[in-house]
C-alpha cells in the first residue's frame, strides 16, 4: 500500500516531494492513469481477503476503500478500472457483514461462533460512510468525463451515440457502487443505509 500511495503521490504532472522518506534519486517516476493503480491495488485486496482473518481484512480493507475514494478523483476517468475495483471491495465488506460469502454463501474464517468477530458498529458506520462518499466520487469523476465527451464536437450534442450509451451504462453501474455492502448495513444499523444516486443528466 506505502508503494501504490507512493506512486498517486508522484503521478504524472506532480512534482516529488523530496522530502519525503521513501524517495530515492532517480525514483520520480508515478501513476499516469488510474488503470496501473488499479492493477496493483487488485492483488492487494486478493491477499487481504485471502487472509481469512476478519481483524485484519476489516480495517486493511476500509483503509484501502478509504483511500481508494481519493485517488479516483486524482486521475482522468477510467470506469473501465474503476468498477471492477469497486465491485470488489463491494463483494469483501458485504461478505464481512453477512459472516459468508455473498456469491458462494460458504461460512467465512473467523465466524465460526456467529458475527461477533465482525464489524463493530464504528466499524459499520465507517464502512457506510465511505460508501456513501464512493457514490459521490464516482458521480464526479463520470460528471467530468461527460464534460471531456461533451467538448469533442461530435455531432449536435458533442457526443456520438456509442459514446452515449456508454456513458449511460456507466451511470447505472454507478447506482449500484457498494449496493450489496449498503443493503447489509441498513439491516443492520436500521434505515435502507442505500442513498439515492443522481442519474444523468438530460
Amino acid at each position: 500500500m506505502a508503494d501504490i500511495s507512493r506512486g498517486f503521490v508522484k503521478r504524472a504532472g506532480r512534482s516529488p516531494d523530496k522530502n519525503d522518506p521513501g524517495y530515492q534519486l532517480g525514483d520520480d517516476e508515478g501513476y499516469t492513469s488510474i488503470d496501473g493503480l488499479c492493477r496493483d491495488l487488485d492483488p492487494v485486496i486478493h491477499l487481504v481477503w485471502r487472509s481469512g482473518t476478519p481483524s485484519l481484512q476489516i480495517p486493511s480493507l476500509l483503509s484501502i476503500a478509504t483511500e481508494f475514494n481519493t485517488w479516483m478523483i486524482g486521475f482522468p476517468p477510467s470506469p473501465d478500472h474503476i468498477f471492477p475495483l469497486l465491485r470488489k471491495l463491494d463483494h469483501c465488506f458485504a461478505s464481512l457483514l453477512a459472516g459468508e460469502d455473498i456469491v458462494t454463501h460458504e461460512s467465512l474464517p473467523g465466524f465460526e461462533n456467529g458475527l461477533r468477530g465482525g464489524m463493530s458498529t464504528t466499524d459499520m458506520i465507517r464502512c457506510r460512510s465511505t460508501a456513501l462518499d464512493a457514490r459521490t466520487v464516482i458521480m464526479a469523476v463520470l460528471g467530468r468525463m461527460e464534460q471531456r465527451e461533451g467538448g469533442d464536437g461530435e455531432g449536435e450534442s458533442g457526443v456520438d451515440d456509442d459514446d452515449d450509451q456508454d456513458l449511460e451504462a456507466h451511470y447505472m453501474d454507478a447506482a449500484r457502487v457498494y449496493e450489496y455492502t449498503l443493503v447489509k448495513l441498513g439491516e443492520t444499523l436500521g434505515g435502507s443505509g442505500v442513498a439515492d444516486v443522481p442519474m444523468m443528466a438530460d
